[in-house]
């Protein structure tokens, strides 16, 4: 019962970080375009999903679509790329990214351009108190087609949107 109440009290986090409007200046792009700084909750995204690249006007190319274990693998190979400690995102932290007022894709696409209107990986397991031994692990995830977050199974296929924190 317990596990089942966290589950509730984080879906209902999430949302209610979804439902405020964000402030205008929120979202700031980078000179290049590759990044966005989210002001509010000190953050910086990667402007494009794993596998889009900005060509300066949007995001072109296709999505890649990640297994939980290898979601895990393109964000350290990509943190150990650079001096950015790029990760994968809680669920409240793309669940802030999320915006309702939006519709497929709920997200801001000025600064998210061509986002997949798919469920997203986060980096949120389930509770321990919901483990089921028999499945594979349960995930949090975000779906910018509604801007609801859910939960998968870490063998499940998704896109990926890396995230690190502002220093």
């Amino acid at each position: 019962m317990h596990g089942k109440l966290w589950t509730i009290l984080v879906g209902l986090v999430v949302l209610a970080g979804c439902a405020s409007a964000p402030p205008a200046d929120r979202f700031v792009a980078s000179v290049d375009g590759q990044e966005v700084t989210d002001t509010h909750y000190k953050l910086v995204w990667r402007r494009c999903v794993e596998g889009m690249v900005w060509d300066g006007k949007t995001c072109s190319g296709s999505a890649l679509e990640f297994a939980y274990p290898d979601a895990l693998s393109r964000a350290r190979v990509e943190a150990g790329a650079g001096a950015k400690a790029w990760r994968i995102p809680t669920v409240q932290q793309l669940g802030h990214l999320a915006d309702r007022r939006f519709s497929k894709p709920a997200i801001d696409s000025s600064m998210f351009p061509a986002t997949p209107t798919k469920w997203f990986w986060t980096d949120s397991d389930l509770h321990p108190a919901d483990y089921d031994p028999f499945q594979p692990q349960d995930i949090w995830v975000v779906d910018f087609a509604s801007g609801r977050s859910g939960m998968t199974k870490s063998d499940d296929r998704l896109p990926l949107r890396l995230v690190r924190v502002i220093k």
